[in-house]
């Protein structure tokens, strides 16, 4: 499972911001869903995990209750690939519709708390639909982009939903822009592209630099006496560690090894390694991509067109 709640703050928390998050030994956490609650432990949170960080059930011996929005969530996600989802059963998902910065969500948190030590009904509703007002509860909203990109990937059909992202809303369709050769890249968007399998990141003292697959060209050349085909100005991706923390840029190397490793030893052709990320062209290279803020996550996946 990729959330949770907190069972003292009532917060929904994303499994990838497990490594950033507080004391994550002390902390109690259960299904995100109010009418199941079973209990749920942490895992693959530390820095030197290989793996993304997920929940699992606590007690194996327990199940989710048959009304659980996760149980029904499996069988919705069995059908998505293929068909357009109702409004009805899009209400039965914990939809992301709205991304947040993590201060703006602690201070959620905290008025939530207070509200509910008042004993006064939480009578804010969720609107998952694609018409989606502005406002959103907590279980819409979310602090990384990595929900965001599963629903884009799992749900070709449902693109026509609402995302506010930072402000700003627009279709996920409209968000969404895959890097390519020949094409003109403009503004704020998720953009993403394919990972080049045999290229280290490089790293110094203030950047992340991540080089794609797809590139303007390619050339063959002789080196060291072997015939090889190498890229013409490939696309690149720069991420500022400044404002990151040790953890997130960890978590961030972490998974793109992860998934690069994961389609070397795949067989399934169809799908490859790819980097996704909150992001928009540099002004130094048509090339190059700066990311915001760090919203990057990768996927080893199979991408459906839009429906």
């Amino acid at each position: 499972m990729n959330i949770a709640r907190n069972t003292s703050t009532r917060e929904i928390i994303e499994a990838e911001t497990l490594r950033v998050y507080p004391n994550v030994s002390a902390v109690m956490f259960e299904c995100a869903d109010e009418s199941c609650k079973i209990k749920l432990t942490p895992c693959s949170y530390q820095s030197h995990n290989v793996k993304r960080p997920y929940f699992k059930v606590f007690n194996k011996d327990i199940e989710h209750v048959e009304n659980c929005k996760f149980n029904k969530y499996k069988k919705i996600l069995d059908k998505a690939n293929a068909n357009k989802i109702s409004e009805s059963e899009l209400k039965m998902l914990f939809l992301p519709i709205e991304l947040i910065k993590p201060k703006e969500q602690e201070e959620y948190s905290l008025v939530k708390v207070q509200s509910n030590s008042t004993n006064e009904p939480n009578t804010t509703k969720n609107n998952n639909s694609t018409n989606s007002s502005k406002k959103t509860n907590s279980n819409s909203k979310v602090t990384a982009i990595s929900r965001i990109v599963d629903f884009y990937l799992n749900f070709p059909y449902n693109r026509d939903v609402e995302l506010n992202l930072l402000g700003n809303i627009k279709q996920y369709k409209f968000w969404f822009k895959k890097i390519k050769k020949n094409t003109t890249f403009t503004g704020t968007k998720i953009y993403f592209g394919q990972l080049h399998t045999g290229i280290e990141i490089e790293e110094n003292e203030s950047n992340l630099i991540i080089q794609l697959y797809v590139s303007e060209g390619w050339e063959t050349v002789e080196k060291d006496g072997k015939i090889k085909n190498i890229q013409v100005n490939p696309f690149l991706i720069n991420i500022n560690k400044v404002n990151l923390s040790s953890n997130k840029i960890s978590r961030i190397k972490n998974e793109l090894t992860y998934v690069i490793e994961e389609q070397k030893r795949n067989t399934d052709k169809a799908k490859k390694a790819f980097v996704f990320f909150l992001g928009q062209p540099s002004s130094v290279s048509k090339y190059s991509f700066d990311v915001v803020d760090g919203y990057l996550v990768s996927r080893h996946t199979k991408i459906l067109p839009t429906k």
